[in-house]
C-alpha cells in the first residue's frame, strides 16, 4: 500500500492541539467544578484586589461572571469562601503536628506553603487550632478564607494537592477547640500558677479581687469558642456562682458585662491582654504584624464612585436612625421602607423615590411576636421568601448583634439591616450612658464591616416632642446622648398628627422629617403619610395600608386645605373661640390661625364684655360689631368757648 507522505504531513499539521489555558484559569476551573465560592486576589498575594471587598465579593460556580477577575489578568491568586462554600478547613502551620487521626482520613487535602490545609463540609464559627493544648493554627470557616490550589503563597510555594478524595462531612472536632491545660494566676497577688483543665465551672476557687479579670479571661475563651452572648453569659453565672469567692449580689450583672465585652470582639480573636490606658488589645503577644500596610489604603487604592443610595434621595449607603414616640408609626414606616427595598418599588409610591437596585432585608424586632409581625408584614404586601427576614421574639431572646449567626446571615446576603428598636439592643440599662452607647455604636460598625450596606435604627425620641408639641430636632428626636446623632449618616423623626387622630376615632396621618443629610444628597425634608382615613358617616377609620399595601401620601395643598375646612367649622359651631383655643384645637401656630381665616373673610372685633366679638364675615358690607361714632355739629356762629367745647 502506497502511502503518500505529503498527506501524513498535512495530516499532523492540521491536527486539532489541545488548548492550554493561562496562568490560574484551570485551577479556578477546579475549583468550580467542587462547587467553591470564589473570588480574585493579587498575583502571588493573600490580599484582595483593589477595590475589592475580599471574600465579600465571591461569586457562586454558577455565576457567569465568575472568571472575570482571571480573564482580565490569569496570574491573580484563588480565594476560596469558606462560609458560602460550606466548608471548614483546617489549617496546620506544620504537617508535623497534623494528628494521627486526621492524617488517616480520606478527604481533600491541600499543602501550603509549610503546612496542611484540610476540607470538611459544614461551616461552623472560626477559632483557634490547638493540639496538646498548643497552638497549631487555626480552624477556619465561616467569615474567613484559604487560597485554593493552583494559586502561589508571597513566599513563592505553590499550593499543591496532596489527597484528591471527596470532601467528607465535618466530623466531631471539640478536641481541636479549646486548650487542654491552661496556666492562670491563683489569686490577685501573684501566688504560683495553676493548671486547669477548661472554663467549665469545676476547678479552683476564683478569690475576691481577681473576679474581673478571670471571667473576663474565661469569656474570651469562650468566644473564641464560637459561643455567642447567651451561651458565655450562662456559662459565667453558673461558674461564678460555683468559684468566685464573696462575688456580692451584683454578680449577675458582672457576667452580663463580661459577656458582653468578650462578644465586641471577632471569634477566634478575643484576648484580654491590657493596654495602655484600660480595655483590652484585640491581638496575642506573638501576634506578627508585619503586614501592617494590609490593613490600611491610600486613597489612590480606596474605592471610587458616587455614594451608594438605597433609595434615591431618602437612605443612602451608611447608618440611619428614624425617632419617634411609642405608638407613632415607627415600625410602619419601616415596613414601608423594607417593602421598597425588596421589592425595588418607589417608597411611598412616590416616584422621585426610587430603589434602583432590589436588596435583602433583615427585620430583627425582639419586642414583638410572631403572629403579629406577621400581619403587619402581609398588609404591607411584603414577600415571602428569604429577601425579607426577621427575628421576633417567638425565635427567643434577642440576638447580640455580634451573634456568629447574624454576622454570617449578614456577610451572605449584604442586606439593610433594621433594628426595632434600639433600646433592645443596648448593652445598658441607662440610655443616658455615653460609654454603654457606644458599644452600640461600636456594634453597628461591625454589622456595616460584615457588609450590611445599610442599618437602620429606630430608637425613641423624648417625652417633651409630644407634650409639648416640639418642633422635631436632631437633639429631641433620639433620646439619650449625643453619640447616636453624630454616628448616623442619616436620621428621620416621626410624629403622628394627634388632633386628627383623636386617640384612634380619627384618620392617622404621620409626619416624616429629615433631621440630618450628612453629605447633604437632599431629596425628602418632609413628607405627610396617610394610614388610614375616615368615610362619611363612619364610626371607625379605614385602613390606607390594609387596603393597598402602603401610605399614601398627602400634598401640601390637601392639608391646607383641609386645615381651612377645619378651622371654617370650628368658628362657626363656636364663633366665641379665641386664637389661643384654636390653636389648641387644630395644633397650628397663631400666625396660620390668623392669616387662614383672614383670606377667607372671617374676623373679629375688638370690645364687647367678653373683649371681642363673635367670628364673623361682613361679606364686603361694614362690619355690624364696629361702634359708629356720631359725628361733631358745630355752630359756626357760636363765640369761640363754645366752639372749642365742641
Amino acid at each position: 500500500m502506497n502511502v503518500n507522505n505529503d498527506s501524513i504531513l498535512a495530516a499532523k499539521e492540521f491536527t486539532a492541539q489541545p488548548v492550554v489555558e493561562p496562568g490560574l484559569i484551570p485551577s479556578v476551573k477546579q475549583a468550580i467544578d467542587k462547587g467553591f465560592h470564589v473570588f480574585g486576589l493579587q498575583p502571588r498575594e493573600k490580599k484582595p484586589l483593589v477595590g475589592s471587598s475580599g471574600f465579600k465579593d465571591s461569586r457562586p460556580p454558577s455565576d457567569a461572571a465568575v472568571l472575570v477577575p482571571w480573564n482580565q489578568d490569569p496570574s491573580r491568586n484563588i480565594g476560596i469562601d469558606l462560609g458560602a462554600s460550606d466548608l471548614c478547613v483546617l489549617d496546620f502551620d506544620n504537617p508535623d503536628g497534623v494528628p494521627a487521626w486526621v492524617n488517616e482520613t480520606r478527604t481533600y487535602k491541600v499543602r501550603t506553603a509549610r503546612g496542611v490545609h484540610v476540607y470538611f463540609r459544614g461551616a461552623r464559627p472560626t477559632t483557634g487550632l490547638f493540639v496538646d493544648g498548643n497552638k497549631v493554627g487555626d480552624i477556619k470557616s465561616m467569615g474567613g478564607y484559604v487560597l485554593a490550589e493552583g494559586s502561589v503563597h508571597p513566599d513563592g510555594p505553590i499550593y499543591t494537592v496532596i489527597d484528591d478524595s471527596a470532601i467528607i462531612p465535618l466530623p466531631d472536632i471539640s478536641s481541636l477547640m479549646k486548650r487542654k491545660k491552661e496556666r492562670v494566676n491563683a489569686s490577685a497577688d501573684g501566688e504560683r500558677e495553676k493548671e486547669r483543665v477548661d472554663a467549665s465551672a469545676d476547678g479552683d476557687p476564683i478569690p475576691h479581687g481577681s473576679h474581673d479579670t478571670e471571667l473576663f479571661r474565661i469569656a474570651c475563651m469562650l468566644r473564641n469558642a464560637g459561643m455567642g452572648y447567651e451561651q458565655i453569659k450562662n456559662n459565667l453565672i453558673e461558674l461564678c456562682e460555683k468559684r468566685c469567692v464573696a462575688y456580692g449580689d451584683d454578680y449577675v450583672d458582672m457576667c452580663e458585662n463580661k459577656a458582653r465585652s468578650a462578644c465586641k470582639y471577632p471569634v477566634g480573636k478575643a484576648s484580654p491582654i491590657p493596654v495602655f490606658g484600660g480595655g483590652v488589645a484585640n491581638q496575642t503577644a506573638n501576634t506578627d504584624v508585619s503586614g501592617w500596610r494590609s490593613e490600611f489604603r491610600n486613597l489612590s487604592e480606596m474605592e471610587q464612585g458616587p455614594i451608594t443610595m438605597v433609595i434615591d434621595g431618602v437612605l443612602q449607603e451608611g447608618t440611619c436612625f428614624i425617632g419617634a414616640n411609642p405608638g407613632h408609626g415607627k415600625t410602619l414606616v419601616a415596613l414601608a421602607l423594607a417593602k421598597a427595598i425588596c421589592l425595588g418599588e418607589p417608597l411611598f409610591g412616590i416616584p422621585e423615590y426610587t430603589v434602583n437596585k432590589p436588596r435583602n432585608v433583615i427585620y430583627l424586632i425582639p419586642e414583638s411576636g410572631d403572629r403579629a409581625f406577621r400581619k403587619r408584614g402581609e398588609a404591607f404586601r411584603l414577600p415571602e421568601d428569604d429577601r425579607f427576614i426577621a427575628r421576633t421574639i417567638s425565635s427567643g431572646g434577642p440576638l447580640a448583634l455580634s451573634d456568629p449567626s447574624l454576622m454570617e446571615a449578614v456577610r451572605q446576603l449584604t442586606p439593610v439591616v433594621i433594628l426595632d428598636t434600639a433600646s433592645r439592643f443596648l448593652q445598658a440599662n441607662d440610655e443616658n450612658s455615653a460609654a454603654q452607647n457606644r458599644m452600640l455604636v461600636n456594634d453597628v460598625i461591625a454589622l456595616r464591616a460584615a457588609g450590611a450596606i445599610a442599618v437602620i435604627i429606630l430608637h425613641h425620641a423624648k417625652k417633651s416632642t409630644t407634650e409639648k408639641r416640639e418642633t422635631m430636632t436632631l437633639e429631641n428626636m433620639l433620646r439619650g446622648t449625643s453619640d447616636f446623632g453624630a454616628m448616623c449618616d442619616q436620621a428621620y423623626g416621626l410624629r403622628v398628627d394627634e388632633h386628627l387622630h383623636n386617640r384612634g376615632a380619627g384618620p392617622m396621618e404621620i409626619e416624616l422629617v429629615n433631621l440630618k443629610d450628612r453629605e447633604r444628597l437632599g431629596g425628602l425634608t418632609s413628607v405627610r403619610l396617610a394610614a388610614s382615613y375616615k368615610r362619611p358617616g363612619a364610626i371607625y377609620p379605614t385602613s390606607h395600608i390594609d387596603e393597598t399595601g402602603n401610605f399614601r401620601p398627602v400634598d401640601f395643598k390637601e392639608t391646607k386645605d383641609r386645615d381651612r375646612e377645619t378651622l371654617i367649622q370650628l368658628v362657626k359651631s363656636e364663633p366665641m373661640m379665641s386664637v389661643p383655643e384654636l390653636c389648641e384645637a387644630t395644633n397650628l401656630k397663631p400666625f396660620t390661625v390668623k392669616e387662614t381665616l383672614k383670606k377667607t373673610g372671617w374676623h373679629v372685633a375688638k370690645g364687647g364684655s367678653d373683649g371681642h366679638s363673635p367670628w364673623h364675615q361682613d361679606a364686603g358690607k361694614p362690619c355690624p360689631f364696629v361702634a359708629k361714632k356720631t359725628p361733631r355739629v358745630v355752630d359756626l356762629n357760636a363765640p369761640a368757648e363754645l366752639k372749642r367745647a365742641a
